[in-house]
């Protein structure tokens, strides 16, 4: 089911009429609610199995596991005190949740306690807002199903308001946008009881809603759809529909009170709070969870764990005779050794952790106008250097890229050496690349042998996404280790990209849009007048192949719409002419690898998107010779082997720090040397 998410749906209304049920059956037949009491039941129902998945997650990141997730300690928090799902709204893990599909290392174990700090907020207000409701009806004389059902409408009118103004993200995770669908149930709970019995003809009709329920959720997309637009209220319906013709006799029913059913249904909560961290672990660790295999193997511990938890602990303290008092105090207790076991647990690594000294160390060194630098010419080598052409990459015996033997860490002569022995492999990979380009576009020089560096560090400016920002990472590092033929800056913002209008609708892309335009406009300008660099590099990925919207009258189009193609082209050459009318003398494209692993959101795993922008590519260079340049990466991964190589891009995505380093030592970084030698 491509929308299984919609499974949280049908429980918060299932959740909204049973709570509300016991909460006025209680009414009515003692004429009160036992807050302390009921307080006590759901605390002794929900926390134990919670704080032992909250201990056990922090422990296995002792003992090493989940290392690349940023922000555990932070989601163990969120989690323990019921609030995950305002942490993630508040954060900043968007961007690194596109990426969530693609590699699991950077998916936290924690993720699904946001539906659970959900509920628990709910149960913490409905029963006093529910006592308030009851008791102002009673006075007035007014309808509680009625009351019930404005306050029902008036969050089912919200969530698209919310996700109007502030995004998908909100409309699914903020609890005003999600409390619609508890509330139906409520009202279902109120009219149920006031209408007596359900008629047993009811019971036949329970496979309508039931078929609804598993259609939608098989037929919506999993990254985009109702549940980013606020209008899952409708899916309540279904939902609310289903849990009324299950109250009468029928086939439906019958079904689903047979043994396994009804098994199942007793350690739900198990299942629920386990599987996540178990499925997570076991992805990080190799193992395909869609094969039959992998996923029995991943159901079996989920099972055994769930069993365990329910039989060793949550039904001996479901069953206890503690006081309320008692409970409060067991609670408050257990809170403290999780909030304990948490902090002392380590934290994760960022999902991109870049070594900021090492850029420092490299970054270009301001200055005023051109006519202070040296001017940049070539000179020739010493021919006593090596010329023997070498392979375009190197790997390990593992597949792990390694460095060359020659790298310089200083002295001009052994960076002249290193200069030329990565300047010849550089020109071997592109010959292999440029003769299965489809485009004329301008390249490089492809001479087997190269005789001239240069007579002062080439300035190098990457500016691009988090894609750009791992290659200007290896730069940087080869740079500190050429400083006589290199040095190099980097402008980078998660989801950078160079088509700035238009509204992005793959994903909730707003906030990156305005930086975008804030770097393009703004700070790119600025950065280019103080280090006047030789070559900028231009690099982005995800955000320019994203559906996008220009106006309500075109609707959203994809990359593969020729009015999205126009813009895209129209934008990367206006940032092209911008760049060169600022006095640079060389602009670079990289065309980007595609993705080697599917992305959450199902739209970018189409391999035409990425095509598109290659091809825009290749035709905007081709349209500016002389004066742009393009790397055909997505080649030359493919021609190595790295485009599928997990050591080269563990998440499918992005670089590692060591393949970006790699990939500048032996083959980039002399490519743009020589294209501002041209």
């Amino acid at each position: 089911m491509s929308a299984g998410y919609l499974g949280v749906s049908v429980f918060f209304t299932l959740s909204g009429f049973l709570i509300t049920t016991l909460l006025m059956s209680e009414q009515s037949a003692t004429g009160r609610v036992s807050l302390g009491r009921f307080y006590s039941r759901r605390a002794k129902r929900l926390l134990p199995a919670s704080l032992l998945c909250l201990v056990l997650v922090a422990v296995a990141r002792s003992a090493g596991e989940f290392d690349r997730v940023d922000g555990l300690r932070r989601d163990g928090y969120g989690a323990l005190l019921q609030s995950l799902n305002w942490v993630r709204l508040a954060g900043t893990t968007s961007y690194a949740d596109l990426f969530a599909g693609a590699n699991p290392a950077a998916t936290s174990p924690l993720e699904h306690y946001w539906s659970l700090a959900i509920e628990e907020q709910f149960y913490l207000v409905w029963p006093l807002v529910l006592l308030g409701l009851l008791t102002l009806a009673k006075r007035q004389g007014w309808s509680i199903v009625r009351m019930l059902a404005v306050v029902a409408t008036a969050f089912a009118i919200a969530a698209p308001v919310i996700a109007h103004r502030y995004g998908g993200s909100a409309a699914y995770w903020s609890t005003p946008a999600r409390l619609a669908e508890i509330l139906i149930g409520g009202v279902l709970a109120a009219w149920s009881g006031r209408r007596g019995p359900v008629s047993s003809r009811a019971g036949r009709f329970a496979v309508l809603p039931l078929l609804a329920v598993v259609a939608l959720a098989s037929a919506l997309p999993s990254g985009s759809g109702p549940a980013y637009q606020g209008l899952l209220p409708v899916y309540a319906l279904c939902s609310a529909g289903l849990i009324y013709t299950l109250q009468a006799p029928g086939r439906v029913r019958a079904l689903l009170s047979t043994a396994p059913f009804v098994a199942s249904g007793r350690v739900s909560y198990g299942l629920y709070l386990f599987h996540w961290p178990i499925f997570v672990l076991l992805r990080n660790h190799g193992w395909d969870l869609a094969t039959v295999w992998g996923f029995a193997v991943a159901a079996s511990l989920t099972v055994a764990c769930a069993l365990m938890s329910y039989v060793l602990i949550e039904q001996p303290i479901r069953h206890s005779r503690w006081k309320p008092q008692r409970t409060a105090i067991l609670a408050l207790l257990g809170a403290a050794t999780a909030f304990a076991v948490i902090a002392i647990a380590p934290g994760g690594v960022p999902f991109l952790q870049l070594d900021r000294a090492v850029l420092q160390q490299a970054d270009i060194q301001p200055t005023n106008s051109l006519s202070e630098l040296r001017p940049l010419h070539a000179s020739p080598l010493s021919p006593t250097i090596d010329s023997a052409p070498t392979a375009p990459f190197a790997t390990g015996a593992a597949g792990t890229p390694t460095a060359p033997s020659t790298v310089a860490r200083d002295g001009t002569a052994t960076a002249a050496k290193t200069f030329a022995a990565t300047a010849r492999t550089a020109t071997i990979a592109t010959t292999a690349t440029t003769a299965t380009t489809a485009t004329t576009a301008t390249t490089f020089p492809t001479t087997d042998v190269v005789t001239e560096i240069p007579s002062r560090p080439v300035r190098i400016l990457v500016v691009g996404d988090s894609t750009a920002a791992l290659l200007g990472q290896g730069i940087a590092a080869w740079s500190v280790q050429n400083p006589t033929v290199a040095t190099s800056s980097l402008i980078w913002n998660p989801g950078l990209g160079f088509i700035l209008d238009g509204t992005i609708t793959t994903f909730d892309a707003a906030n990156y849009l305005e930086r975008a335009r804030e770097i393009v406009y703004g700070e790119l300008p600025t950065t280019i007048r103080s280090l006047q660099p030789d070559v900028v590099v231009l690099m982005t990925t995800v955000n320019d192949i994203a559906n996008r919207k220009w106006s309500d009258s075109e609707g959203p189009l994809a990359p593969s719409d020729p009015a999205f193609r126009g813009r895209m082209t129209d934008a990367y050459r206006a940032i092209s002419s911008a760049i060169l009318d600022q006095g640079v003398a060389h602009v670079v494209w990289i065309v980007p690898p595609r993705p080697a692993a599917l992305w959450r959101y199902a739209d970018l795993n189409d391999p035409l998107r990425y095509q598109v922008q290659h091809d825009v590519i290749g035709a905007v260079v081709a349209g500016m010779p002389g004066r742009l340049g393009l790397v055909d990466l997505a080649r030359w991964a493919e021609v190595t082997g790295s485009a599928t190589d997990p050591t080269w891009r563990p998440d499918g995505v992005h670089m590692s720090v060591d393949a970006a380093t790699v990939l500048a030592q032996q083959y980039l970084g002399a490519m743009l040397v020589q294209q501002a030698l041209r």
